[in-house]
Order: structure tokens, then sequence, then C-alpha cells
């Protein structure tokens, strides 16, 4: 969250309208704040207290000690990954919260927590090519199909290279599966991209590399047939629209009030998604997305 204090009305009422456009589609949204933590902006505090107002359901306030835990917070997608029957998290008192007050019935400390490093769709992984080379990678949770996908910027001194900025996958209600990904992926690794979609046995499209830039790939795939991506991005949204229908492609305008925490990630990396299979029996009846 980014901005003045002026805009935390506006940021808070953004995220309760988000909590009901996603309730419509069966999805039960709720928002990390850190409970306790110096290195919090005020901009952030001040919102978490305006949504509380609103809807003090929505909002989870998690403890965090230091820059780490609260970086955790901002983006729970590389913190807390939900697998087939567990929930692999980062060695971290925040991931560890954040799974609890969930209600994770499953949960272990595990490199596959880095959900930037993996794509899923049914019971298949794409899979960075770079987290794959890690020398005492273990098993992923659960039965899948390893497909591996190119790391876009390769090895470099930023730290490990994500492929859901550039690589996404969504399954239409009935069954087919379309696989979109950004040209930069094409070009260094063509060959690998071609052979994950005929594995997937999916529509493969190339998104426009503006609409890659705003983050349009690293959208949040709901359930099958239906996602949540960033307002602006016309050609992806058009095709998506095509094959999941007009009405499920929900859409978020990123602007002052509702933006990317001034990272690099998107919407999906702002995001974790927990399905209600691995909800224990008194947590959310319905699929449980923890935003920040």
């Amino acid at each position: 969250m980014a901005g003045q204090w002026n805009t935390a009305p506006a940021a808070a009422s953004r995220q309760a309208s988000l909590r009901l456009l996603l309730a419509r589609v069966d999805v039960d949204l709720r928002f990390l704040y850190p409970a306790v933590c110096a290195s919090a902006p005020p901009i952030a505090l001040h919102a978490a207290e305006k949504l509380e107002q609103l809807d003090n359901s929505s909002v989870l306030r998690i403890p965090a000690r230091n820059d780490l835990e609260a970086y955790r917070l901002r983006w729970p997608k590389d913190a807390v990954q939900a697998y087939e029957g567990s929930v692999a998290i980062a060695r971290s008192a925040a991931a560890r919260q954040i799974a609890q007050r969930c209600g994770t019935q499953k949960v272990c400390v595990s490199p596959w927590c880095e959900g930037g490093m993996v794509v899923k769709v049914g019971q298949s992984l794409l899979v960075s090519s770079e987290l794959l080379a890690k020398p005492d990678l273990p098993p992923a949770p659960g039965s899948y199909r390893i497909i591996s996908i190119p790391a876009p910027l390769g090895r470099s001194r930023r730290g490990p290279a994500h492929i859901d900025l550039d690589c996404a996958v969504a399954r239409t209600q009935s069954g087919s599966t379309l696989l979109l990904v950004s040209p930069r992926l094409v070009e260094i690794g063509r060959a690998d991209v071609e052979a994950a979609s005929r594995a997937l046995g999916a529509e493969l499209f190339v998104a426009p590399l503006n609409e890659v830039r705003r983050r349009a790939l690293n959208f949040v795939y709901l359930h099958p047939g239906s996602v949540l991506m960033p307002a602006g991005c016309l050609q992806t949204q058009t095709l998506l629209a095509s094959r999941l229908g007009v009405e499920n492609v929900l859409t978020v305008r990123i602007d002052r009030s509702f933006n990317y925490n001034g990272g690099f990630g998107g919407l999906g990396c702002m995001s974790t998604f927990l399905p209600r299979e691995i909800l224990v029996d008194g947590g959310s009846r319905t699929p449980s997305s923890a935003k920040r």
C-alpha cells in the first residue's frame, strides 16, 4: 500500500468492495495486515483500521517482528502455498500464523512455498527451471506431474527468477486449458514453452509485452472458469473473456488507492489461495484468498 494518509479511506472502501465482488464467485477474501511492525507504513495501518470499521471479519492481523516478516504479509504467495492435501510455508513466524489463522490442516516448511516459482493447474505444476536446479530440492507435496519452464531472467544477483510474471494458466469450466506467456519467455525458451503447452494440452497465447509489464499474467486464478486480473490489459482480458466468459473475468483498477505495494509483483504475488479441502471444519467453508 502506498500513498498519503488521505488515501486510506479510499483504499479500505475499494478493498471492502473487492471482497463483496469475490463473494459472488464463492471466494472468501481476507486482507493481511501487520498487527505489530515498526516498519509498517502509517498508510497501511490506517487503511486496516478503516477496513475493520467497514467489515471487521475481512482483516487478519498478523504479528510482524521485522522487515522480513512484513515482507511475508505483503507478498504471501511466496510464503504460503497450497498443494494437494497440505500447505508449504516459509520458515517464518508470519507464514505459520497466516496458515494457522486461515485454518489449514497440514503445514510443512518447504522451498515449494515460493509460489512465484510454480504455476499450478490440476495435477500439473509448471516449475521454474531455477527451482528445479536446486540440489537438495525435496519432492513437491502431493502427486503432481512436473513440467519445467525456463526462468525468465536466469540466475541473477537480484535473487530467484520467478515465472509468474511471465507465465499463467487458466482452465474453462468445460476443462480446456489456456497457457499464457510473455514474449520474453518465448524468446529465451520457445521449445520449452511449446513443449509445456503440448504436455498440458493447452492453447498457447503470447500476451503483448506492454500488458505483461502491467502484470496482466500475474492474475489470480480463482477456480475453473474464473480469474481476477488488473484492468487496462485489453488484449489479455479479451482473450480470457472469449474462453471463460465476460462475467468470469473480474478486474481491479490499479491506482493510487489500490496498487502493488510499490514492488515488482502483481495481484497474484499479493495473494495466496487456500482451497476448502485443506481447511479445518471450523475454518472457512469456501475457498479463502488471503491478500495484502
